[in-house]
């Protein structure tokens, strides 16, 4: 549902009714600064019309926030605060403002992160540094902070070619970073990615090791098919 060029409203439907509705709000900038899903809300806070923080809230109360760390104009680190553990909770993350922000491989990448989730008390930042290659981001390092003890490495390669999945958006996710079953979606970055290596680490030592090499058929500089 539109006004104008603004949406308003996404309608989603099961079995011919409809099972649910995001109701996006903005400011006199035409940024959205709230997204509202029955009990869920997710509220943005701009800074020099760049995404500072977003908060993540269910029924009244503050879950989740995310503070947005620039470098030269570019996302290069997220402070991500979860303030009643998603974990103990078991809420699910439909508006999830991380999905369309990094890449994505399925569920292995929310999978490191559940691990690290998993030590965070109360109020924690768990942290994730962000490394661009041209317009791509090309590796993630998870941790939270003050306790090095557990980390997550994810690096990327991509193609030269172009993304059509760029730009796109949508907040109906099921988990904090994760797509809808084994998808592979990346929104973020302007190539498609090519390889992704994943590893998690307790004191050093590795404990998980993943990695997806990606091969194209195109149809001139745009993708029509892709084998992981």
């Amino acid at each position: 549902n539109w006004s104008g060029k603004l949406l308003n409203r996404i309608d989603y439907y099961y079995h011919g009714n409809v099972a649910g509705s995001d109701v996006y709000s903005y400011d006199s900038k035409n940024r959205i600064v709230r997204i509202t899903n029955e009990d869920e809300t997710l509220d943005f806070v701009y800074e020099n019309d760049r995404i500072k923080t977003i908060n993540y809230g269910w029924a009244d109360e503050l879950e989740e926030s995310y503070n947005m760390i620039y470098d030269n104009d570019k996302l290069s680190k997220i402070e991500y605060v979860v303030y009643d553990g998603y974990i103990k909770s078991g809420h699910e993350r439909k508006l999830n403002p991380l999905a369309s922000l990094i890449p994505q491989d399925g569920d292995v990448l929310e999978k490191q992160l559940r691990k690290i989730h998993s030590q965070q008390k109360w109020e924690e930042k768990l942290i994730l540094e962000l490394t661009w290659e041209g317009k791509n981001v090309s590796h993630i390092f998870a941790y939270i902070e003050g306790d090095p003890e557990e980390t997550m490495d994810a690096s990327f390669t991509y193609d030269n070619k172009i993304n059509p999945l760029k730009g796109w958006a949508s907040f109906w996710f099921d988990c904090v970073i994760g797509v809808w079953e084994d998808e592979n979606f990346s929104y973020t970055n302007t190539g498609n990615v090519l390889t992704a290596v994943y590893s998690y680490k307790e004191a050093g030592v590795e404990f998980d090791y993943f990695a997806t090499d990606y091969t194209y058929e195109y149809d001139g500089n745009y993708p029509v098919k892709v084998t992981a």
